[in-house]
Parts: C-alpha cells; structure tokens; sequence
C-alpha cells in the first residue's frame, strides 16, 4: 500500500470504565483530551471502532476487558489503513498488560500510570514513520483466527455529531517554559494570598490586644479610685 500523504497521530490514551484515563501521550495542545473522555462513553466492551469527529478527526478504540486503548488521528489526504491502526493499538496494549498486573491496573487512581507514556512515545513515533507497517497475523482473536477488520468495524462505527471543534496544535519549544513561568506567577500569586492574609490577621490580633490593654488600664484606673473613696 502506497501511502501518498502522512497521517498524524495527535494522542492516545489508556482508560479504565469510560472515566478514568490511566495514562495518556501527546505532543499537541488542545481541547482533544476533554473531547477523548466524553467518548468513552460511546465504546462497547470488548469491541474495536472507530468515531469520526469533524470530518479529518477519527478516534479509533480497543476496549479489552473495560480497558480502554484509544487514539486520535488526524488522516487529513493520507490512505493509513484501519488494520494499521489497530495494530499500533494493540502492541501499546501489549506493552501495557506485560507492564502492569491486573491488580494494579484495576486499583490505579486517574494518571496513576503516566510513566508508560515513555512507552507510547516510540510507538508513535514508529508508526508515524512507517505509516504502511502491518504485523502479519497480529489482529487475532482469543481462538487465533485473524480479525476481518472491515467487518469488525461495521457493527462499531459512529459519527460524532457534536458541534464542539477539535483543536489540535503542536506544542511550541517554549511551551515547557511558559508553563514554567505559569508555575512561577501561580506560586507568586499564592505567596502575595498568604502574606495579605498574614498582614490582616496580625493587624486584627494587634487591635484586639490594644483593646484588651486599653481595658485593663480603664480597669485599674477605676479601681484605684474605687480604693480611695
């Protein structure tokens, strides 16, 4: 298969349910990742399917005993294959479930296991360069017989209707320090809350005690004249 224009694969994703995202890589800015999670909820158990969203979007998904391995491409003009796709989801399934035991899958809280975003990336990038590969035999079922693709997809095919637009930018070099900066000005901002807060109590005390001092000297004064009467 000749592929004439790249494909780009703008995100992928590891989910638990249809909420709890366990792990996820990209090099893109956008609203993708929200978009991603409210489709969790379209995915049949134990299904392969594909969703296309705004026409050049497409969120293919393999969902293996209610984990989720989902990604986002953008085809644009290019003629990738659903069974290439596919088999990019299934060796990151693969390298997940040879990672993690069950037990720490199920018990994960959300991005609990963003470290195998390590893992993904090579993936992705493999793919993204060899936009043509295909494992011979790799799409099997549980019996070893090979996976018609096409006709697994029929039963599991959605076209997203949603008027939300998909934004989807490269993240700029600088991104790592505007966020940097971000942190900065967000840890400035904290520091000048605690200080006013620091400054109005110690103003509040700072009048109670002058009132307490103020009270006590009226007190002995009036005593005082109290004794000498």
């Amino acid at each position: 298969m000749n592929v004439d224009y790249p494909f780009e694969i703008i995100y992928v994703l590891v989910a638990r349910g249809n909420k709890i995202i366990l792990t996820d890589y990209t090099i893109y800015n956008g609203n993708f990742q929200q978009i991603s999670v409210n489709l969790l909820d379209k995915i049949k158990k134990n299904k392969k399917g594909k969703i296309i969203y705004d026409n050049d979007y497409i969120f293919y998904y393999d969902n293996s005993n209610d984990i989720t391995y989902m990604c986002l491409i953008n085809k644009g003009r290019s003629s990738v294959s659903n069974e290439v796709i596919f088999t990019l989801l299934n060796d990151i399934k693969i390298k997940f479930t040879d990672k993690y035991t069950l037990k720490e899958i199920v018990q994960a809280y959300a991005f609990q296991l963003s470290e195998f975003n390590k893992l993904i990336k090579p993936i992705v990038n493999f793919y993204s360069d060899n936009p043509s590969y295909i494992k011979i035999g790799i799409l099997t079922n549980e019996n070893g017989h090979k996976i018609n693709i096409e006709e697994d997809l029929a039963d599991n095919f959605y076209v997203n209707n949603n008027k939300i637009p998909l934004i989807a930018s490269k993240k700029s070099e600088n991104s790592t320090y505007d966020i940097d900066k971000m942190k900065i000005s967000l840890d400035e901002e904290i520091n000048l809350k605690f200080q006013q807060i620091s400054q109005k109590k110690f103003r509040k005390k700072w009048s109670q005690n002058i009132f307490i001092a103020c009270f006590i000297f009226l007190m002995i004064i009036l005593l005082y004249y109290l004794l000498i009467a």
